[in-house]
């Protein structure tokens, strides 16, 4: 003997499936999560810093050139950093062959734009210009690098 199925209530079905047909989707009361939203609400607030290593670093603005988010610059003989900006993708940790870079989690409200200033320089062995951290270098990092290994 076959049992027929019960009757579908198909009242209590179109109740199920009702809020899905509204554009502005249905709102379930929870906070959306991830950085974008966290960047939304506290704009004025970071969630990374960036930490330049002015002894290693050489100027190469690699790491401004790959920063999508523009968290990098360097222009007008200062090299600023706004943590505001930074995602916290190390690109620029990851790019920076003498590792003179890191970016480390630390939340902070209300964070300002933070500049170090360089010095444009000119090489007195390959004759070209460079920056430096350092008033007065005379010789720029390629060729620093050789006279330390004797090669100049």
């Amino acid at each position: 003997a076959i049992i027929p199925p019960p009757p579908v209530d198909t009242g209590k079905r179109f109740a199920l499936f009702r809020q899905k047909t509204v554009s502005t989707g249905l709102n379930t009361g929870r906070a959306k999560t991830g950085l974008n939203e966290r960047k939304k609400l506290w704009p004025d607030d970071s969630w990374f810093d960036v930490l330049p290593d002015t002894e290693n670093c050489i100027l190469c603005t690699a790491c401004a050139a790959v920063c999508q988010e523009g968290a990098i610059t360097i222009a007008d003989n200062q090299f600023t950093v706004d943590k505001t900006k930074c995602s916290g993708c190390m690109s620029c940790r990851d790019v920076c062959f003498p590792k003179a870079i890191d970016v480390i989690t630390r939340a902070e409200k209300n964070s300002q734009p933070v500049r170090y200033a360089y010095f444009d320089a000119h090489c007195s062995s390959c004759h070209l210009p460079f920056m430096s951290w350092q008033p007065g270098q005379t010789l720029c990092p390629v060729c620093r690098s050789r006279k330390e290994k004797g090669w100049l």
